[in-house]
């Protein structure tokens, strides 16, 4: 048995379903440790195949160039770390949510504690955004 999230993603003014993680939910106390699996879903692929093998804009992750195959990893897939929210904003997220801290809460925070360029579709958006934002790490500091 697998706990499922849709991942969506703010691409070309619209968010579009990406794809698919299951995370092994006999194993989901163990949080981020658990094994997990991500996939991009088909209509994703076939409306942007021109991409295919490609690490850049339209590929969840560098370590996940966009293609047909299911990756399946010891752990979540490692870009999902950077979704979940840490510091103040998870002790507000776990106040709000009513729920305990610890690697437990870890699914839940991914499913439910989201505000990026790469969304859980079951989440709801609050705020209207035209434009992605996005930050070149270059650009934040001048040499």
């Amino acid at each position: 048995m697998a706990m499922v999230v849709e991942l969506e993603i703010f691409v070309d003014n619209e968010w579009v379903l990406m794809g698919q993680v299951e995370v092994d939910a006999t194993a989901i106390s163990r949080g981020i440790k658990a094994p997990g699996t991500f996939s991009y879903e088909l209509n994703y692929l076939d409306r942007f195949g021109e991409h295919l093998l490609s690490h850049g804009i339209y590929a969840a992750s560098v370590r996940y160039p966009l293609n047909f195959a299911r990756y399946v990893e010891k752990e979540w897939p490692a870009f999902l770390l950077d979704l979940i929210p840490t510091g103040a904003a998870r002790a507000n997220w776990i106040k709000r949510l009513e729920i305990g801290d610890g690697p437990e809460a870890d699914f839940v925070l991914l499913s439910k504690g989201l505000l990026t360029r790469l969304d859980i579709s079951e989440w709801q958006v609050v705020s209207d955004y035209s434009q992605p934002i996005m930050v070149i790490p270059g650009s934040l500091v001048k040499r």
